[in-house]
């Protein structure tokens, strides 16, 4: 049998083990137009449902990074090599910001970073969908423009060039249309691929775990951790992995514009403490452990960097980020949908569960989210009142949700969705009047 399309479909439906042979057909295949999308599809379908080992996991991650560009960065973005360039990334999350908060307070200390992020898959956020709700501000720069404005500013956040790690793109794309995600070797060659392609030396990543998460469980994330443990080294790249929870939204917005707001109430020591501001001081912390070699004290960076979000100079840098990228932030801040909707607790007590995915797909459909037809909604989305263990009476408000004219019809079914995605233990007495 000749080996084609066909002949590595069917190895892999058979649970045959994945050779660098096939891997390469199959990649570089996709991108060339050479392997159509019912054959990814169908080969995709046949790695989830058998999983990819660790060594099928390798190669389909170097074969990913390899498939466009590998970008490289000047060595006074180094100082002469004296530090590295580290990246961050999270496995997928509903409310999660920590990317736009992280990369301007690492860059605050005058350490340089590139994040090249990407947009929404499934019922979680993009960064991208999430930088571009600020009226004008571009994602798209060119490899010269983004080391142009590094150099310049040391900050720069936006979309993956079209050439990096084509595959990627094209396969991501894939599997969010057909629904083939949570896969663990699927997951850490996306995001293992992109990074090893954008040029850093070094990364931080975010592993999510809970309702919210693309792993429902700490055991699943954990054997995520692993594989990508096991592929940086693969790549002699360092790497330090958290392990966060996702069984409820993060923070208090859910959505694009949302989000930016909540990232510059932060930003600005508005909001000080809980889950996104501990989890992103944690995180900024590892990677300025990573960047410099000589100061390694986690804890010493953790009180550099809430004492940064506490005097503004992280929200300078963003400032100046923005402003670089050709965006309008005061115009982001004023942004409003024409409709709003008061969702309020049936019941008095303490909150015990807020299910992240169900409040994700809702944000998603009132209009943070693509449809077929549709475009997304900058404002759209839902405002949280109220986390898991708040006390709440009959009749009082648990969350805002924002929507325009033309996503209407999905309000009354996210209404009917969300009432069983809040759990109220109503053997708790509460008082409204205290």
């Amino acid at each position: 049998m000749s080996k084609n399309a066909q002949y590595y479909i069917s190895n892999k439906a058979q649970d045959i083990p994945l050779n660098k042979e096939a891997i390469t057909f199959m990649v570089d295949g996709y991108v060339k137009n050479e392997v159509s999308d019912p054959q990814m599809a169908a080969w995709l379908t046949a790695c989830y449902i058998h999983g990819l080992s660790d060594e099928e996991t390798i190669l389909l991650t170097e074969a990913m990074a390899l498939s466009g560009d590998q970008l490289t960065w000047s060595d006074h973005l180094r100082q002469d090599g004296r530090y590295r360039l580290v990246d961050k990334h999270s496995s997928g999350g509903v409310g999660d910001k920590t990317t736009l908060i992280i990369t301007p307070l690492v860059a605050s200390f005058g350490y340089p970073v590139v994040k090249l992020s990407g947009r929404a898959l499934g019922h979680t956020g993009g960064t991208i969908d999430k930088l571009e709700s600020i009226p004008g501000l571009r994602t798209d720069f060119s490899e010269e423009e983004i080391e142009a404005q590094v150099s310049r500013i040391g900050l720069y956040i936006g979309g993956a060039t079209d050439q990096l790690a084509p595959a990627d793109k094209k396969m991501y794309a894939l599997r969010d249309h057909i629904g083939l995600i949570e896969e663990p070797g699927l997951i850490c060659s996306s995001i293992v691929s992109k990074k090893i392609a954008s040029g850093a030396d070094a990364f931080v990543f975010d592993i999510k775990y809970g309702h919210g998460a693309f792993m429902n469980s700490k055991e699943k994330a954990l054997i995520l951790a692993q594989k990508i443990e096991k592929t940086c080294e693969y790549f002699h790249k360092p790497c330090e992995i958290i392990l966060s929870d996702m069984n409820e939204p993060l923070g208090d917005a859910i959505g694009n514009g949302l989000e930016i707001q909540e990232v510059v109430r932060i930003l600005s020591g508005k909001v000080n403490q809980g889950p996104l501001v501990d989890l992103s001081i944690d995180l900024a912390a590892n990677m300025l452990a990573l960047i410099d070699p000589e100061k390694p004290d986690i804890d010493h960076w953790k009180k550099q960097c809430a004492m940064a979000l506490k005097n503004g100079s992280a929200l300078r840098k963003f400032n100046e980020m923005v402003q670089a990228q050709g965006g309008d932030l005061d115009e982001a801040l004023d942004e409003e949908t024409e409709f709003s909707y008061d969702f309020y607790s049936g019941e008095s007590g303490r909150i015990t569960a807020i299910d992240a995915k169900v409040f994700g797909i809702a944000a998603h459909d009132l209009g943070a989210g693509r449809l077929d037809h549709d475009d997304i909604h900058p404002a759209a989305g839902i405002t949280l009142d109220k986390h898991v263990g708040d006390t709440v009476f009959t009749g009082e408000r648990i969350a805002l949700l924002h929507y325009n004219l033309e996503r209407s019809q999905y309000l009354y079914p996210t209404i009917d969705a969300l009432k069983k995605a809040v759990t109220v233990d109503t053997q708790v007495e509460v008082n409204p009047f205290n």
